[in-house]
């Protein structure tokens, strides 16, 4: 029975994306379900008992069982996901956990206690998501706030192949979202100082009095001893994620283990050199609880974030194997460790930090050296710890790269080397100053810690100065978005590399099918006759990708935020690019110079190399669009007025703007009246993407082209806007479907009701990416239409 215990972790990660799946159009369960099989049939195999089958099958089912709870929770009417207005509310709300940072700040969960909204007082219950921008008071644990707010509904961006925050909120018990705004009252009832805060405030208080001067160095101790991120700049982060390193910067599952496992290694040296002690018990149990001790310590005082608290469980969970008298088999451990992860949140399973930490264990534990049981002097046991170190590192940088890939859409091509160097630095150098002179800042001799903070101050800007290096050599990192099919394919190949025997043929295979599978799927999709569009979900706004029959990509529009520092373009469009493996941008197309439309357009020509960009503009004055000009110009990109555009079977034919006096744009039309429409045609079947174009320009269009507009799909026009999609304008395309770009309660009230029943009345479909998320559509040549919401619960 040496294996059942990863047996049934395993079994039970799938039945969690089994019951995952279920809440996903195109389940995976099918597929869930024969993989439980084959896993039962396996230990049958190798254990030759019958009843073994049992027990990935009931591990298998618990794990679809316990998801099924997450995904579909019964929530109570007093749940802060049922009381989601526009009106404002005066929220009493309890501190949950400490903040989590984010690109434009920190969240934070909080627990709802009650709520006014006019005049009305509500109990409420359940928690909501606090956000707050950079240099916000942080709150702590059990304090109570009041905080005037609007509560806004728990929904992210949902594209395919993306993360979405959705099931992480569901896990979270999460059912709205709050943006702390300046001119919002948020006031905070302090609770008692508990034991945890007085050190975390003493052990930061003597940081910064040992080391008064900002600097690199500083921000990186503060990182590691804390979990403190706020004084680590953006150009710092970038520069370790293009070297590869940016794990480093935190508290990661191989940071803690490799401290946790240096302490019992310390302590286990220590005790035996105490002869009246090592004499009268076995000192490795004492060594074990003292390392998951301070452990359990280090995670608490760096804020117990999730990534911490799973790296801090596995280390205690292959700890608990010392205490049975069974060190030898780290599995046993490590599967114990996975299989509670789960149990206490089964959406573990869907998270980076999870998959990154186990890969790297695994990786970790696959490479080490079996050990000699003969005794050897402390040169070679010394040589036999840096070999371990320096294998262990670069089997987890390879079998972690794929992973990395996938989710961040990049990988450095200098990891591996950059982590050879810096992982054995950080852990023999960086990490021992730096907690040895925060354990010495605890206890009242400033004289000594001083030195070692410094120390440790001085050995992590070297760490830097690594990365910087790294960073700076030619082509050190690539943007690269695997997806699932080649990331797995690739860890299956990693892990045969590291296996034996068997099992290496068995992943070796898996590997070669998965890769292969992968390959057939994109050349199928490169020589198949189908054009795919996505609209995707870009709040309110709008970005349309085509793909074209042969695989060229076509780009109209890429959404944006008016007024705000939230990228679009940045932090969904590109991605989204990645993800569906686009190397070139056959043509892009500013439909008009508004931010909801072309904003995110700028990181497009900063992310992706582009062929040609289409805008259609007068001489009045635009900022956005100057700025979309003068960005093409220093990315060589070459900009045109809207022509025909053929590429084989399909035929991209501007309808609009008809121009005045010389001009692409009529001067004396509204921005909105002046947008590209675009008319592309595949065969029998077309799409007309008409931008935000309104009544006037509608009218114009219907006069000029008649039953010519009549096309298979339409992209409404303005987001729905009531001054949109007039009875004519619906009559002359007569669609078969028609897909409308909005944000989830969005402040203009889109689509308007008198739109949606025009829509009713023609008998026209109408697909929303505000309740749908993004929305995939497949034109085939024969005129035949159809489409999928692929997006992903995947947080």
């Amino acid at each position: 029975m040496r294996h059942a215990l990863p047996w049934l972790s395993i079994s039970f990660g799938l039945g969690i994306l089994a019951g995952a799946g279920t809440a996903l159009p195109g389940t995976v369960v099918t597929r869930a379900l024969v993989g439980a099989c084959v896993l039962g049939l396996a230990a049958l195999a190798a254990r030759g008992r019958r009843w073994v089958l049992l027990l990935p099958v009931a591990a298998f089912l618990a794990g679809h069982a316990r998801v099924s709870v997450v995904i579909a929770p019964r929530r109570a009417p007093c749940h802060v996901a049922h009381h989601v207005s526009r009106e404002p509310m005066q929220l009493h709300a309890e501190v949950a956990d400490l903040p989590v940072p984010t690109h434009d700040g920190t969240r934070q969960r909080l627990r709802a206690l009650a709520g006014v909204r006019a005049g009305a007082s509500l109990p409420l219950c359940g928690h909501v998501e606090l956000h707050q921008g950079p240099g916000a008071v942080t709150l702590w644990p059990g304090e109570r706030v009041v905080l005037g707010a609007r509560l806004r509904p728990a929904v992210g961006p949902r594209n395919p192949d993306l993360p979405s925050p959705q099931l992480r909120r569901l896990s979270e018990d999460v059912g709205a979202v709050v943006v702390a705004r300046p001119d919002e009252t948020l006031l905070a009832h302090a609770v008692g100082p508990s034991w945890l805060r007085r050190l975390r405030a003493r052990v930061a208080t003597r940081v910064n009095a040992a080391l008064p001067t900002p600097s690199a160095g500083r921000a990186i101790v503060s990182a590691l001893v804390l979990g403190a991120r706020e004084e680590l700049s953006g150009e710092q982060v970038d520069r370790f994620a293009r070297a590869g390193v940016v794990h480093l910067l935190s508290v990661s599952g191989l940071h803690l283990t490799f401290v946790a496992g240096s302490l019992f290694a310390l302590l286990l040296w220590s005790l035996r050199r105490l002869p009246w002690l090592a004499g009268r018990l076995d000192v490795r149990p004492v060594a074990a609880l003292g390392a998951a001790a301070a452990a359990i310590l280090y995670t608490a005082l760096t804020g117990a974030e999730s990534p911490t608290v799973r790296a801090c469980v596995m280390s205690c969970a292959l700890f608990c194997g010392v205490l049975a008298g069974r060190p030898g088999d780290g599995w046993r451990g490590l599967a114990a460790a996975a299989l509670l992860l789960l149990l206490l949140d089964p959406v573990n399973l869907f998270r980076p930090s999870f998959q990154l930490t186990f890969a790297a264990m695994t990786a970790v534990a696959l490479s080490s050296p079996r050990g000699d049981p003969r005794p050897v002097g402390l040169v070679r046991r010394s040589w036999r710890a840096t070999r371990a170190l320096l294998v262990g590192t670069a089997a987890a940088t390879l079998l972690t790269a794929p992973i990395v890939a996938h989710h961040f859409g990049s990988t450095s091509v200098v990891g591996l080397l950059a982590n050879l160097l810096a992982v054995p630095w950080t852990t023999a150098v960086v990490m021992p100053l730096a907690l040895g002179g925060a354990f010495l800042s605890t206890t009242g001799l400033p004289i000594v810690a001083t030195p070692v903070l410094e120390a440790a101050a001085w050995s992590a800007e070297q760490l830097d100065r690594m990365a910087h290096h790294a960073a700076a050599l030619p082509g050190s990192a690539i943007a690269c978005r695997p997806g699932w099919p080649v990331a797995l394919g690739l860890l299956a190949v990693g892990l045969a590399v590291l296996t034996r025997r068997r099992l290496r043929v068995l992943m070796g295979a898996l590997g070669g099918l998965l890769l292969a599978a992968a390959f057939a799927a994109s050349l199928a999709g490169r020589s198949g006759r189908t054009l795919e569009a996505t609209v995707l979900d870009v709040g309110q706004g709008d970005s349309i990708y085509l793909r074209l029959p042969g695989g060229e990509a076509v780009l109209v529009d890429g959404g944006g935020v008016p007024g705000s520092a939230y990228d679009v373009g940045a932090r969904r469009v590109v991605p989204f690019l990645r993800a569906q493996k686009v190397q070139r941008v056959s043509l892009l197309v500013a439909t008009h110079p508004h931010a909801d439309h072309v904003a995110g357009l700028l990181a497009v020509l900063d992310g992706v190399p582009v062929d040609e960009l289409w805008t259609c503009w007068h001489d009045e004055p635009s900022a956005l669009h100057e700025a979309l000009l003068e960005r093409a110009r220093r990315r060589g990109v070459p900009v045109r007025r809207p022509r025909l555009w053929r590429r084989g079977e399909v035929t991209v034919r501007p309808l609009w703007p008809g121009g005045a006096e010389g001009h692409c744009a009529d001067p004396f039309a509204s921005t909105n009246d002046n947008s590209i429409v675009l008319r592309v045609e595949h065969g029998r079947a077309s799409l007309i993407l008409a931008g935000d174009v309104e009544a006037d320009s509608e009218g114009a269009l219907v006069r000029r082209y008649g039953d010519a507009l009549r096309a298979t799909v339409l992209k409404v026009s303005h987001h729905g806007s009531r001054t949109s999609s007039t009875d004519s304008w619906l009559a002359a395309i007569s669609p078969q479907l028609a897909v409308v770009s909005c944000g989830f309660d969005n402040a203009f009230g889109f689509p308007h009701p008198e739109v949606l029943e025009r829509y009713r009345a023609a008998r026209i479909p109408l697909l929303r990416t505000d309740r749908l998320g993004a929305v995939r559509l497949r034109l085939e040549a024969s005129g035949a239409a159809s489409w999928t919401a692929p997006f992903s619960l995947i947080p």
